[in-house]
């Protein structure tokens, strides 16, 4: 994402480019390589990269925002971003939101393809948004020592009692999903692993593909209640019917790191387990193993 003229004429580097269309293509990249070789800059781009110091929108897409929803009540909000943007601000005001990733060159006909409704969209956040800043780590940008400990992410919203924007695992799509049952069909109490089925019914009118994931905690210990993800697998599900899926699941995202044999112990007892479409998922099928 951050290449300054320094690497920018590497010839590893250009071989990905495309070949230019017309001959005024091949000029201005001409130009702009003589430009960087004479050791000219872009306004805008240091040497030294950093973080953002802050993750909301820029104030100037935000009025923009709130201009248009003004205006048209079918506004459609694109976010091209490949983390988390805080929208607590503006997200209210629209009926729409859809987070566009960096979808690469055949982006925009994927994009033009689930706003008509020719595509039905399926993905899920691998991250929450918070509602507020105040859900997020401590930053310190100028610092040049740091320590993060395990609270981040949905595991810091949950420790400070808060609620996501949207928690992890979240995602709309134009078809409607219910997880019926959970079944858990093997545990391996060693190695830290499982495998459950789950059965899930397609309640709307568009066939689609569900994205199902497993979320388990401790009933004991000082970490009991605490939710960690434990495995998701999808399936293709047509409109008004049902499928069952195994979901693979690895227990040791609940262990704990043993510093004699620098690996994660399983851990043991009674683990909660839920099949949801999201972290904290209301609905969610759920059933009970013992390790």
């Amino acid at each position: 994402e951050f290449v300054d003229g320094s690497i920018a004429d590497r010839d590893d580097l250009l071989a990905l480019n495309p070949e230019p269309h017309d001959e005024n293509e091949e000029k201005i990249r001409d130009e702009v390589l003589k430009a960087m070789g004479s050791g000219a800059s872009v306004v805008g781009t240091g040497t030294t990269g950093g973080d953002r110091r802050d993750l909301h929108l820029h104030k100037d897409d935000v009025n923009l925002i709130a201009q248009v929803s003004r205006y048209n009540p079918r506004t459609v909000v694109v976010v091209v971003s490949a983390g988390a943007v805080l929208m607590e601000d503006w997200v209210d005001q629209i009926p729409c939101l859809l987070l566009g990733w960096y979808s690469g060159m055949e982006g925009g006909h994927g994009i033009a393809d689930i706003i008509t409704g020719k595509a039905n969209p399926s993905g899920h956040l691998p991250y929450p948004i918070p509602a507020s800043e105040d859900d997020l780590p401590d930053l310190n940008i100028d610092a040049t020592e740091i320590t993060y400990d395990r609270y981040y992410g949905q595991r810091l919203i949950q420790h400070k009692g808060s609620k996501a924007l949207f928690p992890l695992g979240y995602g709309l799509s134009y078809t409607t999903w219910q997880v019926t049952r959970i079944t858990s069909r093997s545990a391996d109490t060693v190695a830290g692993t499982g495998c459950v089925e789950v059965e899930v019914e397609n309640t709307g009118d568009r066939d689609g593909w569900c994205v199902v994931q497993i979320y388990g905690s401790q009933t004991e210990g000082d970490r009991a209640d605490e939710r960690e993800l434990l495995g998701f697998s999808t399936v293709q599900v047509p409109a008004h019917a049902g499928k069952t899926i195994l979901v693979d699941t690895d227990y040791t995202a609940l262990g704990r790191w043993n510093a004699h044999t620098r690996k994660v112990d399983a851990p043991h007892g009674l683990i909660r387990l839920e099949a949801s479409l999201y972290w904290g998922d209301p609905d969610s099928a759920n059933a009970e193993v013992t390790l």
